[in-house]
């Protein structure tokens, strides 16, 4: 029996599903709304735009029901993920640059083009060797590129001088020179300047479909796209279809995944054994093993992936109101001959505060009533193997939600 707080929990988290057709296919695309309390408001393409999430009172706006665009294989070798200076990142095929700016297509026929400025890192995971090579990493000053030669990487630590729809012109020890795309596997752009402020009137931070993640202002949401401005002052259009989630950034509630806890508890299988190999440390919006979040057959963008045992601790500063999350195994546990079996804990200020019944692989989201923090100074997210066999007790924890106190 669903109660009425669990239902609301369910809608606050997931959202209910959208009208669909008889092979499960939404009959139209839709907008959803929703607050903090869980309530739900839809939309078609006819009602937007959609220019300011906190005067309609919205916390997550999402877009359901768009036809899938094809999205680029995250191993693919042309797949670049931009991380830029302001936290953003956006993965997608580099298509070059000219000049000072890099053009990534995120998907279908969308296309973004980036400054130097903005840009910290460019890296290619898909040419990343496998094994007998070093993960490429930041200098401490300067910039640096890395660059396939064999079954190893080349490091250059020098300055990026530009880009051309060919290749990055880098000016090393040896002078300047231009290196094809095709054997870079990383490189590392120094921040020269002090950020420049933006006025910001709608703040959000948004989620794309295949992976990425930016902040900035909202300029409007309609039938033709996402505009948004970024922190250096980049517009940006978005088509809806690779719009997964955008999010209000008013500081009313916040992802306890994008906060760091404060210990971490076990995260070796036998109890400090290192030679087996068996560690997992905690993931942040990403399973156990740094795959996509998946339970009950849904990706996930936001939570945290663990293996049993795991105990996660935060120090909070009292002025939360509430926590909202759900939890489940992860879908990877189904291909083996064991399929996990957990128990799921959350303890607050040192008080359980609740446990879940034994969860097992292929049960789905396990819902979790609205959690209440008021005052509280230390929260606890905890996973217990269930039986002996702690084989694919591959546990997560999905949109976890702080909500601070009004």
């Amino acid at each position: 029996m669903i109660t009425p707080l669990l239902a609301a929990t369910c809608i606050l988290i997931f959202g209910p599903t959208p009208r669909q057709d008889a092979q499960g296919v939404p009959a139209a695309p839709v907008i959803e709304l929703e607050d903090l309390a869980g309530a739900i408001t839809r939309l078609s393409l006819d009602d937007l735009p959609v220019d300011d999430l906190d005067a309609r009172g919205v916390a997550f706006l999402r877009c359901e029901g768009f036809m899938v665009v094809s999205q680029p294989g995250a191993m693919d070798e042309d797949v670049a993920s931009v991380y830029l200076h302001c936290g953003a990142w956006l993965r997608g095929r580099l298509l070059g640059g000219t000049g000072e700016s890099i053009d990534l297509a995120l998907g279908g026929a969308s296309q973004v083009s980036l400054s130097i400025d903005e840009v910290a890192a460019i890296r290619f995971p898909g040419r990343q060797p496998t094994s007998g090579s070093v993960l490429p990493e930041a200098p401490d000053e300067g910039d640096r590129l890395y660059l396939r030669r064999g079954a190893g990487l080349d490091r250059v630590d020098g300055l990026v001088d530009g880009f051309e729809p060919e290749g990055l012109r880098f000016q090393g020890r040896f002078g300047m020179k231009t290196h094809s795309w095709k054997e870079v596997v990383a490189v590392f752009v120094e921040q020269l300047d002090a950020p420049t402020t933006q006025a910001v009137d709608s703040p959000v931070v948004v989620d794309l479909r295949g992976g990425g993640r930016l902040g900035g202002d909202l300029q409007t949401l309609g039938a033709g796209g996402l505009e948004v401005t970024t922190a250096a002052g980049t517009e940006l259009r978005i088509p809806l279809p690779l719009v997964r989630e955008v999010m209000s950034a008013n500081g009313s509630f916040q992802f306890l995944s994008d906060i760091a806890p404060s210990d971490t508890g076990p995260s070796d299988l036998f109890g400090g054994s290192e030679g087996l190999g068996m560690r997992y440390p905690a993931q942040v919006d990403r399973n156990y093993a740094g795959q996509a979040l998946r339970t009950g057959g849904r990706s996930f963008a936001r939570g945290l992936g663990v293996h049993a045992p795991s105990r996660l601790t935060w120090e909070l500063d009292g002025s939360w109101k509430s926590l909202r999350l759900a939890a489940g195994l992860d879908d990877s546990a189904l291909g083996g001959a064991y399929q996990g079996s957990v128990v799921f804990r959350v303890h607050v200020d040192g008080e359980e505060r609740w446990a879940s019944p034994l969860v097992r692989g292929g049960q789905g989201l396990l819902s979790v009533p609205p959690l209440d923090l008021t005052g509280a100074h230390s929260l606890i997210l905890e996973v217990d193997p269930a039986t002996e066999a702690f084989f694919c007790d591959r546990a997560n924890w999905l949109r976890p939600v702080l909500v601070r106190a009004q």
